[in-house]
C-alpha cells in the first residue's frame, strides 16, 4: 500500500460574518483536505467547501460553555491554491487546515473520535485505527489563546491563535499494526477539545507491460486466468504495450513478484509462455 504523506498547511481567523474564507493549496496524489473550526457563538456553521465543492463534516462538540468545534474532510481536493468557505451566521472563528497524500480515495475517514480535557497544560487524545498504517490527525481546540505545542509522539501542522485557538497535529507515521494511537498536545493551562480521525493508505498500483509474446510484471501477488482477464489480490493493474496472447494457460496463481518475463521459456526456467496446462510447476508456483 502507499505511504500517507503530509502535503501542507493553512489557518484563518475573522471576527465578520459569512462566509468566513482563507486560501489553502493542495499538491500530489491520492489527497484529503482536512479543516478544523472553533465558533465562538457555538453552532453556527451550516456548510464548508474547498474550491466550490462541499466537505463532509466528521464531528462537532459544545466546548467550553457555548463554543461549537467542527471537523471537515473532503476526498481527492483539487491541487493548486483554491478558496475554503465557511458559511456561518456570527461568532469569532477560527480554522486550521491540513492536507495529506498517499490516502484512500473512498471509506474515509477509518475511525474518528473526540476529547475534552478540563483546565490543564497538556492533553490527550487517544484512537484506534481499523485498517493498517493509518494515521492520525486532529484538529485540537482551546478555551483561551495559547498557543498549543507538540507533545509525544505528535507534529503540529498549523496553529492560529488570533481570535480563537485552533490547530491541527498529526502522529506523522503510520500505525502498524492497527490498533490505540494518542495525540499529545501541550500549552499555557487552558480548556481542551479535540476531534480526531484516522486515514488509511491508498492501495498499490501493479503494472504488467506487455510486450509481443511477453510481459513484465511489477507489484504483489495476483491471480491470472485465461486471456486478458487480470484480477488483482491487493491493488489494481494498469495494461500497457503490444498484447500478449496467454495460450494454453488455464491459470497461473500467486505467481512471485519477482518473475520477471514469461516468452517461450522450459517449464523450469524464470520465465516461460505458451506451456502445457499438464506441466506441473511453472517457476515454482503450483498449475492451480
Amino acid at each position: 500500500m502507499q505511504t500517507i504523506a503530509f502535503d501542507a498547511a493553512s489557518s484563518s481567523n475573522t471576527t465578520g460574518g459569512s462566509p468566513f474564507t482563507w486560501s489553502h493549496t493542495c499538491t500530489g496524489s491520492n489527497r484529503i483536505l482536512i479543516v478544523g473550526l472553533i465558533n465562538a457563538a457555538g453552532d453556527q456553521v451550516t456548510g464548508v467547501t474547498y474550491n466550490g465543492v462541499a466537505m463532509t463534516q466528521i464531528n462537532k462538540q459544545n466546548v467550553f460553555g457555548g463554543t461549537e468545534v467542527y471537523l471537515y474532510y473532503l476526498l481527492a481536493p483539487a491541487t493548486g491554491s483554491n478558496t475554503i468557505s465557511v458559511s456561518k451566521s456570527s461568532g469569532n472563528m477560527a480554522g486550521a487546515a491540513a492536507s495529506y497524500t498517499g490516502v484512500k480515495q473512498s471509506g474515509q475517514p477509518d475511525a474518528s473520535t473526540t476529547a475534552t480535557t478540563g483546565s490543564s497544560t497538556t492533553h490527550a487524545e487517544a484512537l484506534t485505527s481499523i485498517a493498517d498504517n493509518c494515521w492520525h490527525v486532529s484538529g485540537v481546540f482551546g478555551g483561551t489563546l495559547n498557543a498549543i505545542s507538540a507533545g509525544t509522539g505528535t507534529t503540529v501542522r498549523v496553529n492560529n491563535t488570533t481570535t480563537q485557538n485552533a490547530a491541527i497535529g498529526d502522529n506523522n507515521a503510520a500505525i502498524t499494526p492497527a490498533g490505540s494511537n494518542t495525540l499529545n498536545f501541550s500549552a499555557s493551562s487552558m480548556n481542551w477539545a479535540s476531534n480526531g480521525i484516522t486515514i488509511s493508505p491508498a492501495p498499490d498500483i501493479y503494472t504488467l507491460t506487455a510486450g509481443t509474446g511477453s510481459f513484465t510484471f511489477t507489484g504483489n501477488a495476483a491471480l491470472f486466468y485465461r486471456l486478458y482477464t487480470l484480477t488483482a489480490s491487493v491493488g489494481s493493474f494498469v495494461l500497457t504495450g503490444v498484447s500478449a496472447t496467454l495460450t494454453h494457460i488455464i491459470k497461473w496463481a500467486m505467481p512471485s513478484r519477482n518473475s520477471s518475463s514469461q516468452s517461450n521459456q522450459s517449464k523450469n526456467s524464470s520465465s516461460w509462455v505458451n506451456q502445457s496446462k499438464d506441466s506441473s510447476t511453472f517457476n515454482n508456483q503450483t498449475r492451480n
